[in-house]
């Protein structure tokens, strides 16, 4: 059964990223500039890998048996490659379908979700609900540097963006460099009290799923 949540949540993904690729409107800016596509081409790349590497494990197993046996007692540096992926890309996630839901999407004043609200900024999170229930990637409080790295980018990327067209505004109210006060006061927000805050969250909710899995442990084997 996890092999088949891999196989369909990764070709789920890929499938939607390519989708919002061809449904991308021409008059808007470039398909990559936008924090929305690039955080779910994350999420999607460590889908991909993560099922690459459940299936490469699982022939693996069937031919020559646990990977134990081999002496493969550490974690491979794949496995690490797509838990560093996870780390940016599950909190990206929420970041991008929080700040859509409360600051953008209120802007349309439409009653109905599109292709794009419903996909990219809504199913974004739920994969991410989905791979910390499923999933066994751990979450370390330090790896909140890796988002804010990934964050830090993407500020820097909008601002070199901006200054060669000012007709640039990403994000108007949120990352619109034409109003840097407002712009500098949600970034400080949004890197010293939001990201900390949402890495916490995910941190017990790891911590959570390790309780309720060691007490249905102990009570399997005290059965």
């Amino acid at each position: 059964m996890f092999v088949l949540y891999r196989v369909l949540v990764a070709a789920y993904a890929l499938i939607i990223t390519f989708v919002s690729i061809w449904l991308h409107p021409s008059s808007l800016m470039p398909w990559p500039v936008w924090l929305t596509n690039l955080s779910f081409l994350l999420l999607t790349c460590h889908l991909l890998c993560a099922a690459v590497i459940v299936l490469l494990s699982m022939c693996v197993e069937s031919r020559h048996g646990s990977l134990s046996a081999y002496g493969l007692t550490s974690v491979p540096c794949y496995m690490r490659f797509s838990w560093f992926l996870f780390a940016v890309a599950a909190p990206g996630a929420v970041i991008v379908s929080v700040i859509y839901y409360t600051s953008i999407f209120p802007q349309f004043h439409r009653p109905y979700l599109t292709f794009e609200d419903a996909n990219l900024h809504l199913m974004n999170t739920v994969l991410v609900i989905l791979e910390f229930s499923i999933a066994a990637f751990p979450v370390r409080l330090l790896h909140v540097v890796y988002v804010w790295c990934f964050g830090l980018a993407y500020v820097v990327f909008s601002l070199v963006y901006w200054a060669f067209d000012h007709s640039h505004v990403l994000y108007p109210g949120i990352l619109d460099w034409s109003a840097p006060a407002t712009t500098s006061i949600m970034l400080l927000i949004t890197f010293i009290v939001g990201i900390p805050l949402l890495q916490f969250i995910l941190f017990a909710m790891y911590q959570l799923r390790i309780y309720i899995y060691t007490h249905c442990s102990c009570l399997q084997s005290r059965d």
